[in-house]
């Protein structure tokens, strides 16, 4: 019997980061930039 991988828990961080990216696609056909990612969090959790 194979045991599946328990799912690992996202952090906040990590949900807020995948939350941005599929907006970013909504509005943009590209996938958004270190940068744009770094400074919406920051922004986000200032």
């Amino acid at each position: 019997m194979v045991r599946r991988p328990r799912s690992i828990p996202k952090t906040l961080k990590e949900l807020a980061i995948a939350e941005y990216i599929r907006g970013y696609f909504g509005v943009h056909s590209t996938f958004p930039s270190n940068e744009e990612i770094v400074d919406h969090l920051k922004s986000e959790f200032a």
